[in-house]
C-alpha cells in the first residue's frame, strides 16, 4: 500500500470471497459527503448520478478503476479517483474531492498509477467552466494538451462548454 504520513490509499477492487474492499456502509457515507457539497453534480456533469444506487452501480462497474485516499488522522475518506476507457497504454482520468483538497491527496494517486507497471498516458478531459479541477490537475504536473470548443455537455442546462484536455505521463513525470 502507498501511504504518506496523513493519507493512505484505498483501492476500490473486488475480492477472491465476492465482496469489494470498501463495504456498501461506507460507500454511503462517502456519498453522502459528496451529495452534501454537491460535488456529483460538478463531477457527473454529463451524465448525472443522483443516487446512491445509481454511484455504487458506476463504482462496481468493471471498466471503472477505482481508488480512494484516507485522512489517515482523521479516519476519514477524502479524495477519489479513477480510470476508465483503457485502450492499449492509454487512460481516462478522473478524480472527486470528497473532502477540501490537498495537492498530497492527487500526488498519491498519481504516484500509486505511475507505480502500477504500466506505460500509462493518462487523459483528462474538464469542462472549461471547472477551474478548480483544471488548476488542481496542473498543480500535480499534469499538462495542458489544449482546448476543444463546445466538447463538454452539462445535462442540467442542456448546454455545451469548451473542454480543457490534459494529459499525465506516467513515464515521463516522476514524483
Amino acid at each position: 500500500m502507498i501511504t504518506t504520513d496523513k493519507y493512505q490509499l484505498w483501492p476500490f477492487v473486488l475480492l477472491e470471497n465476492g465482496t469489494w474492499s470498501i463495504p456498501d456502509k461506507l460507500l454511503q457515507q462517502i456519498w453522502e459527503s459528496i451529495t452534501r457539497r454537491e460535488k456529483n453534480e460538478i463531477v457527473f456533469y454529463d451524465v448525472p448520478v443522483k443516487t446512491f444506487e445509481e454511484w455504487g452501480k458506476f463504482l462496481k462497474t468493471p471498466a471503472n478503476h477505482c481508488t480512494f485516499v484516507v485522512d489517515a488522522e482523521r479516519k476519514e475518506f477524502c479524495f477519489m479517483a479513477w480510470l476508465n476507457n483503457i485502450h492499449g497504454h492509454v487512460a481516462d482520468g478522473h478524480f472527486i474531492g470528497i473532502t477540501p483538497y490537498k495537492p498530497a491527496m492527487g500526488k498519491l494517486v498519481l504516484k500509486y498509477w505511475s507505480q502500477m507497471g504500466l506505460p500509462l498516458l493518462i487523459i483528462g478531459i474538464m469542462p472549461a467552466w471547472n477551474s478548480i479541477a483544471i488548476r488542481m490537475a496542473l498543480s500535480l504536473g499534469v499538462r495542458k494538451g489544449g482546448v476543444i470548443p463546445r466538447y463538454c455537455f452539462k445535462s442540467k442546462t442542456k448546454t455545451y462548454s469548451d473542454a480543457i484536455i490534459t494529459y499525465y505521463d506516467t513515464q515521463e513525470v516522476k514524483l
